[in-house]
């Protein structure tokens, strides 16, 4: 076996993860999400220090309480 060292460019890594391709990749996926759910629930995005992270919640009392009993916004959330 050989022993392969990758050292990752620190600088470049922040870069990326700030870039608007990761942005519309985050936000795809919790759009796609938010629209599995349908009514009461909403998706947002956001530039963090460190990087885009983006977010499903719900919206109303309603999408509230489904989540509280089904779980609804995790499985929206890891469903392919």
């Amino acid at each position: 076996m050989s022993s392969v060292k990758i050292e990752l460019n620190s600088a470049g890594i922040k870069q990326f993860l700030h870039s608007r391709e990761v942005a519309e990749c985050v936000r795809s996926y919790a759009d796609k999400a938010a629209d599995r759910l349908g009514e009461g629930y909403k998706s947002d995005h956001k530039h963090m220090p460190t990087r885009v992270i983006a977010s499903v919640y719900t919206d109303t009392d309603e999408a509230r309480r489904q989540n509280l009993q089904e779980n609804s916004l995790l499985k929206a959330v890891l469903q392919k």
